[in-house]
């Protein structure tokens, strides 16, 4: 039969009328878009018709699949709701260490918690009852949920017999639903597997849902590492002698004259810098570290200097390594030709057997007044 080319300018045709879709237009070399040809050599394939394929009769909702969906679902989310509203009080969410003040994080995500599983339980049920492809998936997401939401509650140690049994017994329904959607056969014939899909909107649900517990558990554990941080710190003071500071790791006593701060360091490490009326100060840091420490001295000594101090010459007045007790100790003094003259002490001891090592950087002021108290800070070191 007689065929078309397409339009040499556009490169569109009609079938029916063999005419372009821009008869009447101009392409910009001016030629119309009905110059067009016919040829016996192109032939136009035709279109399939589509096929309406009638959606095949679906059993009806029985059985255990009923006792799911009435009482796993339904029930045991309003029954979770109604608890959790009775259970639920802003006493629960006070921290310790803010002085009374709300933990309002993990008070809103608490009740999100309790509100959103009745929702989930509603939007599982609907998807069963109306055939949804992506009903078996919410299904299966629920039992996920309500599983390591259990579980996070179990590991809190909070709940007395009654309630640990509650939540024990929810997990091992959980554990049994699931396997029963994995493996029936009724499931199988309503919902088959071809047929099964997972929309956006699912993703974004159940991500909301499962991120709700994991937060408000990472702000528990939260609350368990401070007050443990607070425990040890306790410790620590109740096992000071008198005038001592400590950083867990390390105990000295701090000279009478000097004026102490605890610092922070964003690692989290405890350290104190002190000062003297007379512009003397002090650091002392201790770490854990390797036996190659000592071999690192002249690093360490360089990386902990005063660059302000570069401009100023200096003469090394004295230097020393010794083992007292087991503990390796290096000491270096430089005197800076500044106004007045400043002396820096810079020392590491290390332990040998607790694998600790103690940095003391100290300046001195020679105001032929104030005494150097490096010896007695460094003398006044032990290791906890």
């Amino acid at each position: 039969m007689p065929t078309i080319d397409p339009c040499e300018n556009c490169k569109e045709y009609k079938n029916d009328e063999k005419v372009c879709e821009q008869q009447d237009s101009t392409i910009d070399d001016g030629l119309p878009c009905s110059n067009y040809v016919e040829k016996d050599t192109v032939e136009l394939e035709p279109q399939e018709d589509k096929i309406d394929i009638p959606d095949l009769p679906r059993g009806e909702i029985r059985g255990w699949l009923t006792f799911f969906l009435a009482l796993g679902v339904g029930v045991g989310s309003i029954l979770s709701f109604f608890l959790g509203i009775k259970d639920f009080s802003m006493e629960d969410f006070v921290s310790p260490w803010f002085g009374g003040l709300t933990n309002m994080l993990g008070y809103v995500f608490a009740f999100f918690s309790i509100v959103l599983f009745p929702v989930l339980a509603a939007y599982v049920i609907y998807s069963f009852y109306t055939y949804k492809p992506n009903a078996v998936f919410l299904g299966k997401m629920y039992l996920i949920v309500i599983f390591l939401s259990n579980v996070l509650v179990l590991f809190g140690g909070e709940e007395d017999s009654v309630g640990s049994y509650r939540l024990l017994k929810a997990l091992f329904w959980s554990v049994i639903w699931f396997v029963y959607l994995c493996v029936s056969k009724q499931v199988n014939e309503l919902f088959p597997k071809r047929n099964r899909k997972i929309y956006k909107r699912d993703k974004y649900l159940i991500a909301t849902i499962i991120a709700i517990p994991l937060i408000y558990f990472a702000s528990i554990l939260g609350d368990v590492f401070m007050a443990s941080y607070q425990a040890q710190q306790s410790r620590i003071e109740s096992t000071l002698k008198s005038g001592e500071l400590s950083d867990g790791r390390v105990a000295f006593i701090l000279p009478t004259e000097f004026l102490a701060e605890k610092q922070i360091n964003d690692d989290g490490e405890t350290y104190f810098t002190m000062s003297l009326d007379n512009g003397g100060s002090a650091t002392v840091y201790s770490g854990y570290a390797d036996e190659d420490i000592p071999d690192d001295f002249s690093e360490c000594m360089n990386n902990w200097r005063d660059q302000e101090m570069d401009d100023f010459d200096f003469v090394v007045i004295s230097q020393n390594s010794e083992i007292v007790n087991g503990n390796i100790i290096q000491v270096k003094s430089l005197q800076y030709h500044a106004d007045p003259i400043l002396e820096w002490t810079f020392s590491l001891i290390y332990n040998t057997d607790k694998k600790i090592c103690c940095l003391i950087s100290y300046y001195h002021i020679e105001d032929g007044e104030t005494p150097n108290y490096f010896d007695e800070i460094a003398s006044s070191v032990r290791f906890k």
